[in-house]
């Protein structure tokens, strides 16, 4: 591994690797381009609250907790992004994904090798 990429660096890369594949595999057969789009939109919800949140933690790492402006960021957005979090990707993102893959797999202009990789 590159030394100066750390573990979830290296994650974050992977992570944007298989989506683009995915979306360029939605392009190439013609289908599956709104589930990308949904699945890009309920990733990214959260990002409202997670950036912020992120920033202020990073923050208090810095400052060794000597910032009282991003404890007080940190705290806002702890709660708010937890739950939003939990919600979407607990709940609301795997119905997308069971309906995604019905929806795809029963599809009768799905070529077969593409059923087979899904």
């Amino acid at each position: 591994m590159i030394p100066f990429i750390n573990h979830t660096d290296a994650l974050f890369i992977i992570h944007h690797c298989f989506t683009s594949g995915y979306m360029l595999w939605a392009l190439t057969i013609g289908q599956g381009a709104v589930s990308s789009l949904m699945l890009m939109f309920l990733g990214e919800i959260t990002s409202v609250f997670f950036n912020p949140w992120l920033c202020a933690r990073d923050w208090k790492k810095a400052t060794k907790n000597g910032s009282k402006l991003a404890s007080v960021v940190f705290e806002i957005f702890t709660y708010p992004y937890s739950i939003l979090f939990v919600f979407v990707r607990g709940v609301v993102a795997p119905i997308v994904l069971i309906n995604m893959c019905i929806t795809l797999l029963g599809s009768k202009t799905l070529a077969p090798a593409t059923k087979y990789a899904w």
